[in-house]
């Protein structure tokens, strides 16, 4: 038996011969240690059929030469490694990374490992979990903090995301459900502080996610010994509003210098959709359709809970407005499409639009067949709106498109705004996300992605001969599958005149993130502003040019930023020059990071620098803000750039605008 068989293992990722533990000795024992980072992976995908990638590092830390013996994934096949750049032999200190990817075909939860063999003892096994259709697990508690007297009480609420199961339990300084000493809370979150100040002054009262107990949020509780008598009074002390209307309240406080209250709708900190919600500043808005006839608001006092006020709402359903319609999951396109009896289709409502109609449609999934086509046509004065449930702040799209068509949505009216959906295929042939086909129409906000098909498409597409379209603040991704095909797969594609394409955030595109280009019509493309927007991660970043008759001239290409792309930056083909005409403005873009940043362009005044993200990842999960220190800040020009970025933010906020979708907020 070998000398090493008679020692106890020291560590699960080491082999070290001691002889204070009693083992055989050994002279000058080669030690094999290898590291991976990091230690685990969690993917996450909103729908099967989409790919994530990620990257784990391996390095030698231990003091001879590591030899890796095999590099594998087991659990689930929905990851592989799909790319490794580990070599055979690792010296001390060297390092290699293996990308692994999670491309699921169903949606749930999957779980597996990574698992790398060198010629040691050591098996690192990396955990992989991934989940489809959701999302991670969030806490949050209201009020973020409270003052309280002695004996008093404090309603707090806590809201889970990104599990169907929203249970808590509380606890009060770690204690569940507290104690004399620093105060009790119940199951539904009431806080009754203790009967003398606790030491310190202070409690912290947590909320822990029932579905995974790692996943907490806290507030800090101030105790204060009792003084006067708090009172509060509010105005008015009754109210009738209708559905979706508004009412403003007041409240007074007096006893105690702290004169701020917590509103509360039914006993619940801001209210709910289901009884209507209430700011901070006391305005209270009703839900479209009341499920009860009343509701109590309340105006209780920061610094002392039990010193309250009630005001008693009583509720009437909203009335069919002259120009809302709304669609549902749960509605029925036999209905009126008022906020309380909706339809059920988007194409339902489409058929139906008049000028000057806004669709609201709901959270929820909609399955549209084929495509969503509106060709209803709005007027200058009076657009046709279709807005969806979202967040950007977030980079949340809570309406869902699915098509099994190839595209998603087609817009063939003039006038025509498409805001704040999510919107991909189900069908591999997809081509199109937005097929705009109508003048002066814009698609605004919306997450377009995973349109797979390798045959000439786009996730935007102006094209059907409509100028002035406008294509602002949406995130495009995974368009196409084949890097470099051989034919045109675009996020955003422009073949007419007078596009608008700005604050646009575009990646992992199989061959150009944006594209202005026309072999079909004399004249085209002509006028089109492309500006503050960022693309990264794709084939190519940029392209203009024109083929037969065309002509791409009088086109502004400024303040963008076209990052880490695998071939070219911003280009125009080579045979195609004599398409590209000379009164082109393209200048104050940055293209960096990308094999080659410029080809065949005339350009200016560009921005050659890192532009320093606040989290770089290739593959959209990142943080594509700007850090303090970017050479994108104030670097941009005015000809051309939007007058917000993004988010809404005010451009510019120095002295001149930022290069990229977002604008720098000191």
């Amino acid at each position: 038996m070998s000398k090493l068989a008679d020692c106890p293992p020291l560590f699960a990722s080491m082999v070290f011969l001691m002889a204070a533990l009693g083992c055989s000795s050994v002279n000058q024992p080669v030690t094999h240690v290898f590291s991976a980072s990091p230690a685990a992976l969690s993917f996450s995908t909103p729908a099967p059929h989409t790919t994530t990638q990620q990257t784990v590092s391996v390095q030698n830390t231990g003091t001879s030469q590591l030899v890796i013996q095999s590099v594998s994934v087991s659990g689930s096949s929905a990851f592989s490694v799909v790319k490794t750049s580990l070599p055979q032999s690792l010296q001390p200190g060297q390092s290699g990374d293996v990308v692994i990817s999670f491309a699921p075909s169903t949606t749930g939860t999957f779980d597996g490992s990574l698992v790398i063999a060198s010629n040691s003892s050591d098996t690192i096994a990396v955990p992989l979990a991934g989940t489809v259709g959701t999302s991670p697990i969030t806490v949050s508690v209201t009020p973020v903090s409270a003052s309280l007297q002695v004996g008093s009480s404090q309603q707090f609420a806590a809201t889970i995301s990104g599990t169907a199961n929203t249970s808590v339990t509380w606890y009060v300084n770690g204690v569940p459900d507290g104690n004399s000493s620093y105060g009790t809370i119940n199951s539904a979150g009431l806080y009754i502080a203790p009967a003398s100040v606790p030491s310190g002054g202070a409690v912290t009262v947590m909320a822990k996610s029932v579905a995974d107990a790692t996943k907490s949020a806290s507030v800090s509780v101030s105790i204060v010994a009792s003084g006067a008598a708090v009172t509060v009074t509010i105005s008015p002390t009754s109210a009738a509003v209708q559905g979706d209307m508004s009412q403003p309240f007041t409240a007074k406080v007096s006893g105690t210098s702290n004169t701020a209250v917590t509103w509360l709708v039914n006993g619940l900190n801001g209210g709910n959709n289901t009884n209507g919600t209430i700011s901070s500043n006391g305005l209270y808005t009703a839900p479209s359709c009341p499920s009860s006839s009343s509701v109590t608001v309340t105006a209780q006092s920061a610094y002392d809970a039990n010193a309250s006020a009630d005001s008693v709402v009583t509720l009437t359903p909203a009335t069919l407005s002259s120009t809302d319609r709304y669609v549902a999951t749960n509605g029925s396109d036999s209905n009126d499409g008022s906020a309380c009896k909706p339809w059920a289709t988007i194409q339902h409502a489409a058929s139906n639009a008049q000028p000057g109609w806004t669709i609201h449609v709901g959270p929820g999934t909609y399955n549209v067949g084929n495509y969503v086509s509106t060709n209803n046509s709005g007027t200058s004065s009076k657009h046709i709106l279709y807005v969806g449930s979202y967040d950007k702040s977030t980079w949340t799209w809570n309406t869902r498109v699915i098509s099994t068509g190839t595209s998603v949505w087609n817009v063939g009216g003039q006038y025509v705004d498409v805001r704040g959906f999510d919107m991909t295929s189900s069908n591999p042939s997809a081509t199109w996300g937005i097929h705009g086909q109508g003048a002066y129409s814009r698609y605004i906000d919306n997450y377009i992605h995973d349109i797979y098909s390798d045959s000439p498409g786009a996730g935007v597409m102006i094209g059907g001969g409509a100028d002035y379209q406008q294509v602002i603040g949406n995130v495009i991704a995974r368009i196409a599958h084949t890097p470099g095909g051989s034919t045109d797969n675009q996020g955003i594609y422009v073949q007419e005149n007078h596009t608008t394409i700005a604050n646009n955030i575009v990646f992992d595109c199989a061959k150009v993130g944006i594209q202005i280009w026309s072999g079909a019509a004399a004249g085209k493309p002509q006028y089109n502003i492309v500006s503050g927007n960022t693309v990264f991660g794709s084939y190519r970043g940029f392209d203009i040019g024109a083929a037969n008759s065309s002509y791409a001239d009088n086109n502004t290409i400024t303040d963008n930023i076209f990052y880490g792309n695998t071939d070219l930056g911003m280009y125009t083909a080579t045979g195609y020059q004599g398409y590209v005409g000379p009164h082109n403005t393209i200048a104050h873009n940055n293209s960096h990071g990308n094999a080659t940043n410029y080809y065949n362009l005339t350009h200016t005044n560009d921005i050659v620098a890192d532009p320093l993200f606040v989290d770089y990842r290739s593959d959209g999960s990142g943080d594509y803000r700007l850090q303090s220190g970017s050479a994108c800040r104030d670097t941009g020009t005015t000809s051309g750039a939007p007058s917000t970025d993004f988010l809404g933010v005010t451009r510019p906020q120095g002295s001149a605008p930022d290069c990229g979708a977002y604008e720098y907020v000191p």
